[in-house]
């Protein structure tokens, strides 16, 4: 499983996303299989005021069709782990998450807020591993 985040110059924490095996929802899933290849765009959405409330990444797909919120893994809690800043599926990465995207390399926080051509990347090994 692969995401790759590109960033946009004219908005700070936006910008295009490309997935590779990404996890297909329950909805999609007699028409996609377990996993899809796809892209859309990406935002970054602040946490709140409270210690337990982290910015998240939102994914919007597109291709290969358009995805309604919550017809897959489309919003990932950023946080750190292992002193890396890592993407998380549940709302709170404290609890021992199931899903948990480190970066392939490694980034400033400039290159996060979109100023970084090549984009990031997130590669996760297969579930069995």
């Amino acid at each position: 499983m692969t995401l790759t985040l590109k960033g946009s110059k004219n908005k700070p924490d936006s910008g295009t996303v490309t997935v590779y095996d990404w996890p297909t929802g329950d909805w999609y899933r007699s028409e996609l299989g377990e996993t899809f290849d796809g892209s859309g765009t990406w935002s970054v959405v602040q946490g709140g005021t409270s210690a337990i409330e982290f910015a998240h990444l939102s994914l919007s797909f597109t291709a290969p069709e358009r995805f309604l919120n919550g017809d897959t893994l489309d919003s990932l809690t950023i946080a750190q782990g292992d002193g890396r800043t890592c993407l998380y599926a549940d709302g709170d990465p404290e609890v021992c998450p199931a899903f948990r995207l480190p970066p392939s390399r490694r980034w400033s926080r400039p290159g996060w807020r979109g100023r970084d051509p090549k984009g990031l990347s997130w590669p996760l090994p297969p579930a069995s591993a």
